[in-house]
């Protein structure tokens, strides 16, 4: 979605192995600076990847699509 600047869109892609449940782990890739603890401690709040984890099963099917995964943007809890 190259015109809405607050929406990006990633594909991916794995394989699966039948007929066993399988798990695709998302996760932010390490040379992003994005929640580094130097930002961390900049910022008041870290991004997350919702759900960062999603079970899928092919049974007969060739392919499937998983659920949309969303960033969310969570406050830091600063302790006095």
């Amino acid at each position: 979605m190259p015109d809405d600047g607050d929406f990006f869109q990633v594909g991916y892609g794995c394989w699966g192995v039948c007929p066993w449940v399988n798990a695709f782990l998302l996760d932010f890739a390490h040379h992003q600076p994005w929640d580094s603890p130097l930002q961390a401690r900049v910022r008041r709040a870290y991004r997350i990847i919702v759900p960062p984890e999603q079970d899928f099963y092919f049974g007969s099917a060739d392919w499937g699509v998983l659920a949309d995964a969303t960033v969310e943007e969570r406050p830091i809890r600063i302790f006095p």
